[in-house]
C-alpha cells in the first residue's frame, strides 16, 4: 500500500509535505519564543510565508507535470501552507487573538485527516472513518472561522496583487471547501462514510449546543443577580458582591465574567482586529474561543467591567490578575528556583530562602524592559524576614522602611526614572507582592526573598509547607533544592522527590515543585531562648484553657458550605438560647422559619457576616463555615461595611468567634491575624462542651506573650536571662504577631503610620502591614527619598545568621577573651624566641 502511494504522488508533493512538516517546526517552536505584544512575530511569519509562497511557486511552474487526480492532494498541502503561515500573521496582527488549546488542536487535526484521506482509496476502512469523522468535528469550526473573517474578504481580493499577505483571510475558507469537496468524493466511493461524517459533525453541534445552553444558564443567572442588587435593603455590601454570593462559581460563570476582558467578543470592534491597547485593570493575555463567541451572540452578561473584575479578584482567586503594572511582564518566564530551607524541628520554626531568576525573551531593546511582580502565598503565621536584588552582578540587600517611602521610592524611580528597584509589600491573606525593574530584553534579573514560618502542628505531627507564588510562568521553570535539620527528628513524611545526602540534608534538582510538605514527629519544645536588647524570646506548647462565659444570643453565620443536618444540631444544642441568622437584619429562628430561612441562606456561596450589628459582643457566640473563594476587607475598602466593620472593632470587642469548616473566610482571616476577634477552629465536640458547660477558649495573648493557634505554640517574651542557641526568628515571629495584635487598633486612625510598629518591624526587620523592603540602585537614592538603615537591628535574615545576638556585656566578655588569646599566644612565641 505504501509503494503504491509512493508511486501517486510525484516528487512535487513530497517538496509540499517536507515545506508542511518544516513549516509547522518553525511556527510552534518560535512561537513560545516571539510576543504578539510587540510584533516580535514578524521575522519568523515571513519565514512561514515565504514557504508557502516557494511551494505555490513551485505548483504554478510545474502544474503540467500534476496529474488531474492528483491536483486535490497538492492543493490540500498548499492551504495547510497557508494555514500554518496565518498562524504565525496572528501573531501580529491578533486577528483571532490567542486561540484556545481545543481550538488549535482541531485546527491540527483536520489539517492531518485532510492529508491523510487524499490517499483514502489505499487505506483501510475504519481509519477513512476515523478521518472523515475528525473532519465532520472540524468543519463546523472553519465555517466558523470563515465567516468570521468575512469582512476581510473583499480586502483580501483587493490587495492580493500587491501583497499576497492578504490572502491569509481565505485560509480557513479554502479548508471548509475543500473539506466539502473530499467528503463529497468519498461519499460517493463508499455511501457508509457519510455516516462517519456526520455523526462528527453531530457530534460537534451537540458539543456547541450544551455549551450555549450552559452558557445561557450562566448569563440568566448573573443577570438576575444583578438586577436583585439594585434594588437590595442591604445597602452596606456593594453590588457586586451580593452578585458573587449568588451565582454558581464555575467555569462556564468564570468565562462568562471574563468576556470582554479576556475572551473577545463578535461584533467588528477595534479590539478585534489587533489595534487594542493593553489592558492596566486586568492582566491576563486575551483569548478567542470560538464557543464563547456562538454562546456571546445570544446572551451576554449585563454587569459592567468594573464589576466583573471585582468578583473575578475576590471569589476566582485572581487577585494576581489585578495587580497595578506601571509596566507590562508579557515577555517575562520564571527560569529558575534555587529554595534553600532550614528547619528548626525542636523549635518548630523554618526559614525559607527563594532565590528567583526570571528571564525576559523579548528582542527589542529600545522599548522592551519590563516589570516582573510575583505574589507569595505565604504558611498561616508567616512574616517576610529579607529581600535582595541582584544589581550589575552585585547582591544588594533590602533595607526595611516604612510601607508608604517605600511605595513612593519604587513608584517615582519605575515610573519615572526607569532604574533598578525592588520592594515587597504585605497583603491581606498570608500574602506578600514582589515588585522587579527592569528585566531587560534577552536578560534575566536575580532576586532572593526569605521567610520565617511556624510550622503547623497537625495531632501528634509539626508539617513544613512549602511556599509558592503567582507571577511570570513558572511551567518550565527548573528548581534546585536544599532541605536541612537541624536535629535528628523522626521524619514521617517526606516528598519522594527529595534525596538524602545525609541524615539531616536533603537535595532536589529538576523541574520546579510548587506544593509540597515535609512532616516530623512533633517532639518537646527547646526551651533555649533568643536573647536581644535587654529580653528574651521563647517558645511552648499552646494549652487550651476555658473559663466559664455566659451566652446569650449564638449567631449562625450560613452559606453554601453548611449541611442541614448542622444547623439542626445547633438548633438542638443551644435551644435555650436566642438564635440568629442575618437576612437584611436579624431573624431570631424558630420552629416555624429554621427551614425556610437555611433553605434561603444556604443559596449563598459564600456570606460575609456583618460583625459590626451585634450589639452585646460580651454575651454572643458567633458561629461560622469559612470558604475562602469570598472577598477580604481590602477588597471592600471605602465601602459602609469596611467603615463600619473596622470603627467596630477599633475598641476591643473580642467578640467569641467558632469556626466548623476547614477553610478560613478571607473576611475572618483578615480580623484574627489583626486578633479583632477571640477565634477558635473547633470539632463538634468542643462545640458541645461549649454549649454544655457554659465556657469558651480563653485568649492567652498579652502584651509579652504571642499565640500562633496553628502552629499550637506561645512565643513568650521576659526578662534577659541566659543567652540561649535559640534562632533570631523566634524574635521576628513575636515581633510580627504582636504587631499584628496592636495594628487593628489603628486601622481608622490618620495615614500616618504608627510610630511605635514601624520601630518594632525595623527592630525585627520584618514585612508588615506598615513596612516594607525596599532595594535602590544607589545610596543617593536612599537618601533622596530618606531611608535610613539603622545597624542597630536584626537586619536581613539569613542561613549563616540565626543564632542569638549578644548583648552588649557579652560582646565585652567576647572581646575580652579574644584579647587574652592574643596575649598568651604572643607570649608564648616571645618565650620560644628567647
Amino acid at each position: 500500500m505504501f509503494t503504491r502511494i509512493i508511486k501517486l504522488q510525484n516528487q512535487l508533493w513530497w517538496l509540499g509535505f517536507v515545506l508542511l512538516v518544516f513549516s509547522f517546526l518553525v511556527h510552534a517552536i518560535l512561537s513560545g519564543v516571539y510576543n504578539q505584544a510587540e510584533n516580535r512575530s514578524g521575522d519568523y511569519f515571513i519565514m512561514n510565508f515565504c514557504i508557502t509562497a516557494v511551494y505555490a511557486l513551485a505548483l504554478l511552474f510545474g502544474r503540467k507535470n500534476i496529474h488531474p487526480a492528483e491536483k486535490q492532494a497538492h492543493r490540500i498541502l498548499l492551504y495547510a501552507l497557508l494555514l500554518v503561515s496565518a498562524w504565525a500573521l496572528n501573531h501580529s496582527m491578533s486577528i483571532f487573538q490567542s486561540p484556545v488549546l481545543w481550538m488549535s488542536i482541531v485546527q491540527v487535526a483536520v489539517v492531518v485527516a485532510l492529508i491523510t484521506l487524499c490517499f483514502f482509496r489505499y487505506l483501510p476502512p475504519l481509519v477513512n472513518h476515523i478521518g472523515i469523522g475528525i473532519l465532520g468535528i472540524g468543519f463546523l469550526l472553519f465555517l466558523y472561522m470563515s465567516i468570521y473573517l468575512f469582512p476581510l474578504y473583499i480586502f483580501g481580493i483587493i490587495l492580493a496583487p500587491a501583497l499576497g499577505i492578504s490572502l491569509h483571510s481565505f485560509a480557513p475558507l479554502f479548508i471548509t471547501i475543500t473539506t466539502i469537496v473530499l467528503v463529497e468524493k468519498m461519499c460517493r466511493y463508499r455511501k457508509a462514510y457519510r455516516y462517519s461524517f456526520f455523526a462528527g459533525l453531530s457530534l460537534a453541534f451537540i458539543a456547541t449546543v450544551l455549551f450555549c445552553i450552559q452558557w445561557a444558564l450562566a448569563v440568566k443567572e448573573l443577570n438576575k443577580a444583578y438586577r436583585q442588587s439594585r434594588i437590595t435593603d442591604n445597602p452596606d455590601i456593594p453590588a457586586w458582591v451580593q452578585i458573587a454570593q449568588q451565582v454558581s462559581p464555575d467555569a462556564v460563570t468564570e468565562k462568562a465574567l471574563k468576556l470582554g476582558l479576556v475572551y473577545t467578543e463578535p461584533g467588528g470592534n477595534w479590539d478585534e482586529w489587533g489595534f487594542s491597547m493593553p489592558s492596566l485593570s486586568y492582566n491576563e493575555p486575551k483569548k478567542h474561543d470560538p464557543l464563547i463567541g456562538l454562546a456571546s451572540l445570544f446572551r451576554k452578561p449585563a454587569i459592567g467591567s468594573d464589576e466583573k473584575i471585582r468578583i473575578l479578584e475576590s471569589t476566582y482567586n485572581n487577585r494576581y490578575a489585578t495587580e497595578e503594572r506601571l509596566w507590562d511582564g508579557d515577555n517575562l518566564t520564571t527560569e529558575n528556583i534555587s529554595t534553600h530551607i532550614r528547619i528548626w524541628p525542636e523549635w518548630q520554626i523554618a526559614y525559607t530562602e527563594k532565590t528567583i531568576a526570571v528571564l525576559n525573551s523579548g528582542t527589542n531593546r529600545f522599548r522592551g524592559q519590563e516589570e516582573a511582580i510575583y505574589l507569595f502565598t505565604l504558611p498561616e503565621g508567616s512574616v517576610v524576614s529579607s529581600l535582595s536584588l541582584w544589581v550589575n552582578g552585585v547582591e544588594e540587600k533590602g533595607i526595611l522602611t516604612t510601607k508608604e517611602k517605600a511605595t513612593t521610592a519604587y513608584n517615582n524611580i519605575v515610573g519615572v526614572e526607569k532604574r533598578d528597584p525592588s520592594v515587597i509589600h504585605w497583603q491581606e491573606g498570608n500574602q506578600v507582592s514582589v515588585r522587579v525593574f527592569p528585566v531587560m530584553p534577552d536578560d534575566q534579573r536575580l532576586f532572593k526573598i526569605g521567610v520565617t514560618t511556624p510550622l503547623r502542628k497537625y495531632e501528634n505531627e509539626i508539617v513544613y509547607e512549602s511556599i509558592f507564588f503567582t507571577g511570570p510562568s513558572g511551567s518550565k521553570a527548573t528548581e534546585t533544592i536544599k532541605l536541612e535539620i537541624s536535629d535528628k527528628s523522626e521524619i514521617i513524611n517526606k516528598p519522594s522527590f527529595l534525596r538524602s545526602t545525609d541524615q539531616r540534608v536533603f537535595a532536589f534538582d529538576g523541574k520546579y515543585k510548587p506544593d509540597w510538605q515535609f512532616s516530623f514527629k512533633a517532639q518537646d519544645i527547646n526551651p533555649q531562648s533568643f536573647v536581644y536588647k535587654g529580653k528574651a524570646y521563647s517558645i511552648a506548647r499552646y494549652d487550651q484553657q476555658l473559663i466559664p462565659y455566659a451566652i446569650e444570643q449564638v449567631y449562625v453565620d450560613i452559606n453554601s458550605e453548611w449541611e442541614k443536618k448542622e444547623f439542626d444540631d445547633i438548633m438542638q444544642l443551644f435551644r435555650h438560647k436566642d438564635i440568629l441568622v442575618y437576612q437584611n437584619g436579624w431573624v431570631k429562628t424558630t420552629e416555624q422559619n429554621a427551614e425556610e430561612l437555611f433553605k434561603l441562606l444556604s443559596k449563598q456561596h459564600f456570606s460575609l457576616f456583618p460583625l459590626y450589628a451585634i450589639k452585646d459582643a460580651a454575651k454572643a457566640l458567633v458561629i461560622t463555615k469559612g470558604n475562602t473563594a469570598a472577598p477580604n476587607l481590602k477588597d471592600l475598602k471605602d465601602t459602609p461595611f469596611d467603615t463600619k466593620t473596622r470603627k467596630y472593632f477599633k475598641t476591643d470587642k473580642q467578640l467569641k468567634v467558632l469556626d466548623l469548616g476547614k477553610a478560613v473566610s478571607p473576611y475572618f482571616k483578615t480580623l484574627i491575624e489583626q486578633r479583632a476577634l477571640n477565634y477558635e477552629k473547633a470539632d463538634w465536640s468542643l462545640l458541645k462542651k461549649i454549649a454544655d458547660d457554659h465556657a469558651f477558649p480563653i485568649s492567652q495573648e498579652t502584651e509579652d506573650q504571642v499565640v500562633l493557634k496553628d502552629a499550637g505554640i506561645t512565643i513568650k517574651r521576659s526578662d534577659s536571662g541566659d543567652v540561649g542557641n535559640a534562632p533570631d526568628h523566634l524574635y521576628r515571629l513575636f515581633a510580627y504577631n504582636n504587631i499584628m495584635r496592636q495594628f487593628g487598633k489603628y486601622r481608622n486612625d490618620t495615614l500616618q503610620d504608627p510610630v511605635s510598629l514601624v520601630a518594632e518591624a525595623e527592630q525585627a526587620y520584618i514585612v508588615t502591614p506598615v513596612s516594607s523592603l525596599i532595594v535602590l540602585e544607589s545610596q543617593a537614592d536612599y537618601e533622596r527619598f530618606n531611608i535610613k538603615d539603622s545597624k542597630d537591628n536584626l537586619q536581613n535574615a539569613s542561613h549563616n545568621k540565626s543564632g542569638a545576638v549578644p548583648e552588649p556585656h557579652e560582646w565585652a566578655l567576647i572581646i575580652t577573651g579574644l584579647v587574652s588569646l592574643w596575649y598568651l599566644h604572643k607570649k608564648r612565641r616571645l618565650k620560644k624566641a628567647i
